[in-house]
C-alpha cells in the first residue's frame, strides 16, 4: 500500500511525500524468530514532542512500554527500517522504502541515520501491523487501536501501516510480587507428557450438538500455537457437518512438590481471533480437581462468536444446592471497533487470597466483587468451541481459529 505524509517547514510551506508501506522488493516470509527477539519502545520528547523508536532501555526511561518487536540483525525476509531526522523540526521518523529516504534526504530536510532495525514488509502470522501518524511537522507511531484512536481524537492525522514489526516478546524472569513458574514462546513442540493435556471428542458441558475437539485441530508453526476450528471430514460420522475445534490446558504440569494445578497467581496470554460466528472461544482457569461447579470456574475471557468486538468474563461457583451459578458477567465492550480482538492482545487475571482481577495489555479492566473465589488448585485452559449445528455452519471450506504467541503463569 502507499500512503501520503506532509511536512511543514521552516517557512511553514507544507510539503508531502508519498511512502511505500512495503520495501521495495517482493516481499519473503519473515523469520519469526529473529523479528520477535527485540523489543523497541517508543518514547517521546516532553519539550519537542519528537518520537523516539528504540531498543535501548537506557533511553526508553525506568517504566518502558513495548511497541512491537524487531531484529537488530539482518535476517530472512526482513528489512531495514530507516530513521531519519530533520534538524530543523526535530522530528524523527521511520521508513522500509529506499524511494522515500532518497524524497526525504533530496527534498525536505531530513538526514538517513542509517537502519535502526529490521522488520517485515507484508504481513504474517508472527507480525502486528505498525502506523504512522502526522500532526504539523511531526510523527507517531501507533500499533494498538487504543493508541490509534487516543492519536486520531488528539487531531494526530493516520498515515497508514509502515511495516510489520513482531509481536511483543514473552516476559522473561520475575515480576514484583510474582515469581514465574512457566513460559511457553511455542517455539517447540507441545510437551504433552510434562505441561500439557488436550480435548478429544466432546466434553462434559459442551453443547454435544455443536461442539467436538479434535488434537489434530492442535497444530505449532512459527511460533504460533494454533487452534484451528473447521468442518473435519475426519471426525466419526454423527459429528460430520460441525466446526471442530482445538483446546488444551496446563494438565500434566505439576509444581515442586508434584501437585498438578496452582492456589492464587497470575496468568498471560499472547492471542487473538478471526472474526466468525461458528466459534467462541473462552481463556479461563479450571480446577485442578475436576471438581465442578464446587470447584469453581474462571472465565477470564470469552465471547460467543461474531465481530470480536468485545469480551467477557465470568466466575462460576457451586450455590446452597451445588448447583452452578455465575456472577453478572464482567465485560470489556469496545462497540467501535469490530475485530479489536482478531488484533493481538495481551490478555490475563490476577488470582489472590482477596480478589481476582482481569487484566488486558498490561492493565487492569474488571475486578468482580465476590467471595465467591475458587477453594483450591486451578489449571490454566485454553478453548475455542464450535456453536452452530450443522445446517446453520458458515464456514464451507474455510477456517476460524485462534492464534496463541506465547503464555506465562506465575506464582505468589
Amino acid at each position: 500500500m502507499k500512503s501520503s505524509f506532509c511536512l511543514v517547514g521552516s517557512f511553514a510551506l507544507v510539503v508531502c511525500l508519498t511512502s511505500g508501506g512495503n520495501a521495495d522488493a517482493a516481499a519473503v516470509s519473515p523469520n519469526c524468530s529473529a523479528l520477535s527477539s527485540s523489543p523497541i519502545f517508543q518514547v517521546v520528547n516532553a519539550s519537542t514532542k519528537a518520537s523516539l523508536l528504540t531498543s535501548s532501555k537506557d533511553q526508553a526511561g525506568s517504566a518502558p512500554t513495548t511497541l512491537f518487536s524487531a531484529s537488530q540483525t539482518s535476517a530472512t525476509g526482513l528489512v531495514g527500517a530507516h530513521r531519519m531526522y530533520n534538524a530543523s523540526s526535530k522530528d524523527y521518523f521511520w521508513t522500509i522504502s529506499s524511494n522515500e529516504v532518497a524524497s526525504a534526504a533530496k527534498n525536505y530536510g531530513y538526514v538517513d541515520q542509517g537502519i535502526s532495525f529490521f522488520v517485515s514488509s507484508a504481513a504474517a502470522t508472527c507480525t502486528q501491523p505498525v502506523y504512522r501518524f502526522q500532526s504539523g511537522a511531526m510523527h507517531r507511531f501507533a500499533v494498538s487501536q487504543a493508541d490509534q484512536n487516543a492519536l486520531k481524537d488528539s487531531g494526530w492525522k493516520s498515515e497508514g501501516i509502515v511495516f510489520y514489526g513482531g509481536l511483543p516478546p514473552m516476559p522473561t524472569g520475575n515480576l514484583p510480587g510474582w515469581t514465574l513458574v512457566y513460559s511457553n514462546d511455542f517455539n517447540s513442540p507441545l510437551d504433552f507428557k510434562n505441561a500439557w493435556g488436550y480435548y478429544d471428542g466432546t466434553v462434559s458441558g459442551a453443547n454435544p450438538d455443536t461442539s467436538y475437539w479434535s488434537k489434530d485441530h492442535l497444530t505449532v508453526a512459527d511460533g504460533i500455537l494454533n487452534l484451528n476450528g473447521y468442518v473435519d471430514s475426519k471426525v466419526p460420522a454423527k459429528y460430520q457437518g460441525r466446526v471442530t475445534t482445538g483446546g488444551l490446558g496446563l494438565w500434566t504440569l505439576r509444581d515442586e512438590k508434584g501437585q498438578i494445578g496452582q492456589k492464587y497467581g497470575k496468568w498471560e496470554m499472547l492471542v487473538r481471533i478471526d472474526q466468525c460466528p461458528d466459534v467462541k472461544y473462552a481463556w479461563l482457569l479450571w480446577p485442578a480437581s475436576g471438581n465442578w461447579p464446587s470447584g469453581g470456574e474462571v472465565d477470564f475471557a470469552e465471547d460467543g462468536g461474531g465481530n470480536r468486538a468485545s469480551t467477557g468474563a465470568t466466575i462460576h461457583y457451586a450455590n446452597a444446592s451445588g448447583k452452578d451459578a455465575i456472577l453478572p458477567q464482567d465485560s470489556f465492550p469496545n462497540p467501535a471497533s469490530p475485530g479489536f480482538f482478531s488484533s493481538w492482545h495481551v490478555i490475563g487475571v490476577e488470582w489472590t487470597a482477596a480478589q481476582i482481577r482481569y487484566t488486558l495489555d498490561g492493565q487492569y479492566w474488571g475486578t468482580p466483587k465476590t467471595t465467591h473465589l475458587p477453594p483450591g488448585p486451578m489449571v490454566f485452559v485454553m478453548q475455542t468451541e464450535g456453536l452452530l449445528g450443522p445446517t446453520k455452519v458458515t464456514l464451507g471450506s474455510g477456517q476460524c481459529s485462534a492464534q496463541i504467541g506465547w503464555v506465562v503463569q506465575y506464582k505468589p
